[in-house]
């Protein structure tokens, strides 16, 4: 399943579930461009692909245009 939220005024599609645990990102916090896991604090950045730059795991983000 796939989620889809507003970043810095962007639209972006991502895997709904953190694949780690998962943990439901639908609600999710946005810090600082990454979206972050509510279950053990992974951070996916969202403009470059979803990755996780401490784990290298993966929320596969894209930009969506509409």
């Amino acid at each position: 399943q796939r989620t889809r939220r507003v970043v810095d005024g962007n639209i972006y599609e991502y895997d709904r579930y953190c694949p780690h645990q998962g943990a439901d990102l639908c609600e999710a916090e946005i810090y600082e461009g990454s979206v972050v896991c509510p279950r053990h604090g992974w951070k996916f950045d969202i403009s470059h692909g979803g990755n996780c730059q401490d784990t290298g795991a993966s929320i596969n983000a894209r930009l969506i245009d509409e």
